[in-house]
């Protein structure tokens, strides 16, 4: 199986893409603010693995806590801010 397991659904990507434990480190190198996952997944383009699924929900994404609330999620907790 590849290192990225990514479910489609009509011949596009969904969610949740999975990475192996492999891609840990770079995965945690991103910069959120600059780079998001579709970074990894152009980088290592031969390692995905798309595995056809049955329901489009995988289409949907939730980028901030207003899209997750709208797709009917829970309570979002975010992070406190650190201090210095």
């Amino acid at each position: 199986m590849g290192a990225i397991v990514a479910p489609a659904f009509g011949g596009r990507r969904g969610h949740p893409t999975l990475f192996g434990a492999a891609l840990t480190e770079e995965v945690l190198a991103l910069e959120p603010e600059k780079y998001g996952l579709n970074v990894l997944l152009q980088r290592h383009a031969a390692r995905v693995r798309e595995v056809p699924v049955r329901e489009d929900a995988v289409l949907l994404d939730a980028d901030t806590p207003d899209e997750w609330r709208a797709l009917g999620g829970g309570a979002v907790v975010l992070p406190a801010e650190e201090t210095r």
